[in-house]
């Protein structure tokens, strides 16, 4: 930070900014114990920042609606958000002042190349062949790393390290600033767009998602956890988000690179495959025999599992008609023994109805 001559406050804003974050995570953690102490979760069983949250006698002796109460209003009152848009501006600021600062550099190291080319136009008419070379040598160390950081500024790239060792030092130290940005851009997306426990695409994510597809031939395949409330309940809330990721792996890898699986309730997985007809049953098929063959025989210490898994095709790309036919089919199995597979058929069209 040194390096850069920032703005007035920038350095303070983003120490603010990471001071208030630091209290917005310690509000959330409180509330966080707050409904672990309303659910009347075992404090053994929390992770050690929640166990070192001691909350107030109020909140010990209140109720459990308000203990919830309390919690929802700590991390969804107006105080929360305006906290976070104060950190967002925090950062604003900082960035800005950094931006501003590159911006000088680059203006001033354009006003330095000038200065040379004049004093180079001099030259040119008492030593021309030697003023060619230095031309040439400008050109390689300055004009062309120039021209590259522009466009690789118009193009939101990262810049390339040539030139001088000026130039190589401006883009290592733009480079860095960039991907700072990337990280933290890219930190905020997987956030926003993917389950935190699984690592998959969350329910919002692949709805918005599925609806940008293009309308291809598609198979949505709609999955079910066989009684997964009985292994919560007999092995602990840890084993059972072990069995989550292990399902969201085992989705993962069972399909194409090209199908998309996501998460979109405690212990329900869809799968969006595209370009896929209907002709292709027993390939489905196959994939989900394989899938609870696997999970029935488990070697890693987790309980044996089984998935219900519904299908539904359909000739135009993701719709909600296509959901609700797939979970028409999943409920024909969960009604009908669990651990299998079923496809959709018309005579379902009776079976009770559901939306994403």
């Amino acid at each position: 930070m040194a390096e850069y001559q920032l703005e007035d406050g920038a350095y303070e804003a983003l120490l603010e900014a990471h001071d208030s974050s630091n209290r917005l995570m310690e509000r959330e953690i409180y509330s966080m114990r707050l409904i672990s102490e309303a659910q009347g979760y075992e404090t053994d069983l929390l992770p050690a920042e929640m166990q070192s949250i001691q909350l107030t006698e109020e909140d010990i002796t209140s109720g459990r609606e308000d203990k919830i109460r309390k919690a929802q209003e700590l991390v969804f009152d107006e105080g929360y958000q305006e906290a976070k848009s104060l950190i967002e501006n925090h950062i604003t600021q900082f960035l800005d002042s950094i931006i501003a600062t590159t911006e000088t550099n680059h203006v001033e190291s354009a006003e330095a190349l000038e200065q040379t080319l004049a004093l180079q136009r001099i030259w040119i008419s008492i030593l021309f062949v030697m003023n060619i070379i230095t031309f040439g040598i400008i050109t390689m160390l300055v004009v062309r790393p120039l021209k590259i950081y522009i466009k690789c500024v118009k193009d939101n790239l990262m810049f390339e390290t040539v030139g001088s060792y000026e130039f190589k030092y401006l883009a290592l130290t733009y480079n860095n600033i960039y991907e700072l940005n990337a990280a933290n851009q890219a930190m905020l997306k997987k956030k926003a767009e993917y389950d935190t426990l699984t690592g998959v695409m969350n329910r919002g994510a692949f709805i918005q998602f599925a609806r940008l597809q293009e309308q291809l031939p598609s198979a949505l395949l709609l999955i079910d956890i066989d009684r997964f409330k009985e292994i919560n309940d007999c092995y602990g809330h840890d084993t059972g988000d072990t069995a989550l990721k292990k399902v969201a792996r085992l989705l993962t890898t069972s399909f194409r690179a090209s199908d998309t699986s996501a998460r979109i309730g405690g212990d329900e997985f869809v799968v969006l495959m595209a370009d896929i007809c209907e002709d292709q049953k027993d390939v489905i098929q196959k994939k989900v025999e394989q899938m609870n063959e696997f999970l029935r025989h488990p070697s890693d210490g987790l309980p044996p599992m089984s998935l219900s898994v519904g299908v539904a095709f359909s000739n135009n790309g993701y719709n909600e008609e296509l959901y609700k036919k797939a979970d028409k089919a999943l409920y024909f199995v969960k009604e009908h023994g669990r651990d299998g597979c079923c496809f959709f058929d018309e005579k379902m069209m009776d079976v009770r109805d559901s939306a994403i």
